[in-house]
């Protein structure tokens, strides 16, 4: 890694790097609670862009650990951030009839996004750019939506003084919820993950043709989330999410058992979280910003746990059997999505009193 070379650092520091990550996504979860009550969308979201404009250029002066670190958990807390408001501004832009499309939308550019990131990032590596200048890119990029932000956002006065600014309280069923979305993005991390060990070690592939794999797994969750912007509605988004599942655990078994080149259609699953966002966002009608922090801050925690978790369970169990995680956790996914249907009405707050 072109990190590690640069600052002398080893493997063990880059741990720490995605560790104080999950941490500074953690902070920004818990942190965006408290602001949605005391500040507008719009406030939050300018702080945001300039945080990220900051930690951008800031890569360009890290010399020691100590800067990378701080890096780590800027990052972090600056993804999320913009991650949680780009959910809130499109549920809150968006009706309870097209808000499936919008979401999936949305989520669609994450994974086309990742993406391009990854491919611009190789495209540097390999013309010798500097390790600081991908986030420097990430700092012109807030620049420019900060500018975009003060320019061109405005927040209707009539729809701030009639918004419950409150987000929301805690009830156990939104447990069941962050659950569900924990554990299909433990299930989305684990596929896209083991892939390219399993490929290379297992399959005896090239790294590269591996990476190409991986890639187009990337690829195909973000074009089934553009599909879904197209043809979602809120009478079939419980139905798709849970074929989404489905489909990619037939292909996952499909390509494990007799043809590898079939794992990037796993990337079938991508549908799966803008529709139960969408979902969720409809029924908590009264705290869906609460759980808009709360979703991710249980996914942090998660990948946490995961990320800790996941060299051990390769020396203990292999590449081979530890591949099944992710086809396990869609599993689980699957139940939690199938209880939350279940029990949805007894959910709903949109009728609530009070």
């Amino acid at each position: 890694m072109p990190m590690v070379e640069a600052l002398s650092l080893d493997l063990g520091d880059v741990g720490i790097f995605l560790g104080l990550g999950h941490l500074g996504a953690i902070f920004a979860s818990v942190l965006l609670i408290r602001l949605q009550s005391v500040f507008s969308d719009r406030l939050i979201l300018l702080g945001s862009f300039l945080l990220g404009v900051t930690v951008g250029f800031s890569a360009l002066f890290v010399q020691h650990r100590i800067g990378f670190w701080l890096l780590a958990v800027g990052s972090g807390f600056v993804i999320t951030a913009m991650g949680i408001m780009c959910n809130i501004l499109v549920v809150s832009g968006s009706s309870r009839k097209t808000l499936g499309k919008t979401l999936s939308g949305l989520h669609g550019m994450y994974g086309l996004g990742s993406f391009l990131g990854t491919f611009l990032i190789g495209q540097m590596l390999s013309k010798s750019y500097f390790w600081s200048t991908g986030f420097a890119v990430a700092g012109g990029v807030s620049t420019v939506m900060l500018m975009m932000t003060v320019l061109f956002f405005r927040e209707d006065q009539k729809h701030l003084h009639s918004q419950n600014r409150d987000p929301g309280t805690f009830r156990w069923a939104h447990l069941l919820v962050i659950m569900a979305f924990a554990v299909y993005v433990g299930a989305e991390i684990s596929v896209s993950m083991w892939m390219s060990p399993f490929l290379t070690e297992v399959k005896g592939l090239p790294s590269d043709t591996a990476a190409y794999y991986a890639s187009l797994y990337f690829l195909v969750m973000s074009g089934s989330r553009i599909i879904c912007a197209l043809v979602s509605s809120p009478r079939i988004e419980s139905g798709l999410a849970m074929a989404c599942l489905g489909v990619s655990l037939i292909f996952f078994f499909y390509a494990y058992f007799v043809d590898y080149r079939f794992f990037p259609l796993t990337g079938l699953l991508g549908p799966f979280y803008p529709l139960l966002y969408s979902m969720m966002s409809r029924t908590f009608h009264r705290s869906w910003r609460l759980l808009a922090s709360l979703v991710n801050l249980g996914s942090q925690v998660f990948l946490g746990i995961m990320n800790l978790s996941l060299g051990d369970i390769g020396k203990r169990f292999g590449v081979e059997k530890a591949y099944f995680s992710g086809p396990l956790l869609t599993v689980v996914a699957m139940l939690l999505l199938g209880v939350f249907v279940f029990r949805r009405s007894s959910f709903d707050e949109s009728n609530a009193s009070g």
